[in-house]
């Protein structure tokens, strides 16, 4: 499935009563976080970035250190959301199978809400997650409410809203009416939409109180360690960097120490034990299996508990080889990856040790996640 994203950002924030993209949410603006959660999907292909005139280059140097890995174009939106769409549809690659139109505003979208809807578009056509009503809802006339309406029947939308981009982009060039969302413009020319599972916190920053919300994100910290000793035949696998030289690590898996390390500090910091228990040595499935799979593995876990990282910081101890001239690379892999800054680092025991005597290497590592609150 190649996704294109279309992530709008081109609203006034008028009932917000600030610039409520650029409100930092934890450590970063809330039209950060909704972009890294898609470049984080597998499927996505591309994000366009649909910005107020007057914000498309300032959203670009924003954005900017989050770029490389997945396309991202800019382009000016409309004077409402059906033309930003529209604007958006658009610039849309025509090699995209699908399109999911969702609202920077929402910048806690889990990837489990990103991957159903997207599963469910592929198979259905068009799909958007939805919560349902908890509370008796009553329809009011004049100030006076006449009748209540019945809470099974009715949901609340959220966004991705994901549809087959072909048909949506049709859609939008045969209606001419202003539509406060995609899936009733969608119904409006007759189609349906699958529903799948929302969640509460995929909420949209709207109003003050909305931005007060976000305090319910905490920060919490994790530390993690691995070993492994050198074995001949095998390539040297440094935090998914390969580093030339006539020994690698021992392991069932690449024996990436440094990934390791890094993976259980993620998983410590969300209370998700170790990746022994995630992913067992004893089970083949993992034999020889580049880690970085399994990093990319960790964040689905930590994002299906609400935890998103928010910094890391890896030191590998080594006697031999030289790891400078790799460190760069190192970092700016694991930066792509997480979507949050990285600082890896190097150094020796003096020659003390197993690692001093060059019987193998460790590595130590830390990491900050942002958890939801009560998780």
């Amino acid at each position: 499935m190649r996704l294109s994203v279309i992530l709008l950002a081109a609203g006034s924030s008028r009932r917000a009563g600030c610039d409520k993209l650029y409100i930092s949410l934890g450590q970063k603006p809330a039209l950060v976080m909704a972009l890294e959660a898609f470049l984080q999907y597998e499927n996505t292909h591309e994000v366009i970035v649909v910005s107020r005139a007057d914000r498309v280059e300032a959203n670009r140097e924003l954005l900017a250190p989050y770029l490389g890995r997945i396309p991202v174009k800019f382009v000016p939106g409309g004077e409402t959301r059906t033309d930003s769409v529209r604007c958006g549809l658009l610039a849309a690659a025509e090699d995209a199978e699908l399109c999911a139109i969702h609202d920077a505003a929402r910048p806690f979208v889990t990837q489990k809400i990103i991957r159903e809807t997207t599963e469910a578009a592929f198979a259905h056509g068009a799909a958007a997650p939805a919560l349902p009503l908890k509370d008796t809802t009553l329809h009011a006339l004049d100030g006076f409410a006449d009748g209540s309406i019945q809470r099974d029947a009715h949901f609340l939308v959220q966004t991705p809203q994901t549809f087959r981009r072909k048909e949506i982009l049709e859609a939008y060039a045969k209606s001419d009416k202003v539509f406060t969302d995609d899936t009733s413009l969608w119904i409006a020319m007759g189609g349906k939409v699958f529903l799948t599972q929302g969640d509460e916190n995929n909420y949209k920053l709207t109003t003050p109180y909305d931005m007060e919300r976000n305090r319910s994100m905490n920060i919490r910290i994790g530390h993690g360690y691995d070993a492994h000793r050198f074995a001949p035949g095998r390539k040297l696998m440094l935090c998914g960097v390969e580093v030339p030289g006539d020994m690698g690590l021992a392991g069932v898996s690449d024996a990436d120490v440094a990934l390791h390390a890094l993976m259980d500090a993620l998983l410590g910091a969300a209370g998700l034990r170790d990746i022994g228990w995630h992913f067992p040595p004893s089970d083949p499935k993992y034999l020889g299996i580049d880690s970085l799979i399994l990093l990319k593995e960790t964040l689905e876990k930590l994002a299906e508990v609400g935890a998103a990282p928010a910094s890391a910081d890896v030191t590998i101890v080594a006697q031999a080889p030289k790891l400078s001239p790799y460190i760069d690379a190192m970092r700016q892999k694991l930066t792509e990856i997480l979507g949050c800054p990285v600082n890896v680092k190097a150094t020796t025991e003096e020659g003390m040790g197993f690692t001093g005597r060059k019987e193998g290497i460790s590595a130590h590592a830390v990491a900050l996640v942002n958890m939801k609150e009560g998780l």
